[in-house]
């Protein structure tokens, strides 16, 4: 069995977080599918997935972390 849905983010913040944890689950659920793997992916160049802890610790350092490796205005 396969099931597909959408969660749909927008933003033209440079460095959101966003949790979306509860919205997989909630796909999950009305799949109907008790077994199975979650496929997860994002269109575009400009976004990650990762499965790290949503805390406030990260929600903070994570944003200055990546700006420091990945300057804004940077010439690429």
């Amino acid at each position: 069995m396969v099931y597909q849905d959408n969660i749909g983010i927008s933003s033209k913040a440079y460095d959101s977080i966003y949790e979306i944890t509860d919205e997989v689950k909630n796909i999950v659920r009305k799949s109907g599918i008790k077994t199975g793997i979650v496929n997860i992916f994002h269109t575009g160049s400009t976004a990650s997935i990762t499965t790290i802890e949503y805390e406030p610790g990260l929600v903070k350092d994570m944003p200055a972390l990546l700006n420091r490796l990945i300057p804004r205005g940077a010439s690429y």
